[in-house]
């Protein structure tokens, strides 16, 4: 995968991240869903330390406001100074498998959205209508329309 779209696709999942982290604390249950949200943010730090030097955080470690950026960023850095195309070793549960950096991205960032998928869940189970929509064409049209106005 081409490394600017992998950046780009970075942008939109911090955007995505950032509009839930905004709302957790509103909601009727902020522990649990604080608590979805730390396992999503988790993902990154842990699938990262994987495939770079980057150093694995507990979940104890983690804030979720500092590092909602600064997790992204990690990604963004280890992208920009590498080939997205290059074979990593990932030491799964089933064995040691091989495959190209920016599917192990990819996981990450499928994973995240369907978590934030888990947090509408749970604010529609709780009777909250305030969540925030997250879908990534809405983000992108915003982007394109911004683009569009810069331009003219």
């Amino acid at each position: 995968m081409e490394k600017q779209a992998l950046l780009d696709l970075l942008d939109y999942d911090l955007w995505a991240n950032q509009v839930w982290l905004a709302v957790l604390d509103q909601t009727p249950h902020p522990e649990e869903a604080r608590k979805a949200y730390l396992h999503l943010l988790g993902c990154y730090i842990g699938w990262l330390s994987g495939v770079s030097q980057v150093e694995d955080i507990q979940d104890e470690g983690i804030d979720l406001h500092r590092d909602t950026e600064r997790f992204n960023t990690l990604w963004r850095a280890e992208i920009e100074s590498r080939d997205p195309a290059e074979l990593v070793t990932l030491e799964l549960r089933s064995g040691p498998v091989k495959m190209p950096l920016w599917h192990v991205l990819h996981h990450v960032m499928n994973h995240a959205t369907y978590h934030r998928g888990h947090l509408r869940t749970l604010c529609v189970g709780w009777g909250f209508a305030e969540f925030p929509e997250t879908d990534s064409i809405g983000y992108w049209a915003r982007r394109s329309r911004e683009k569009s106005e810069a331009e003219a």
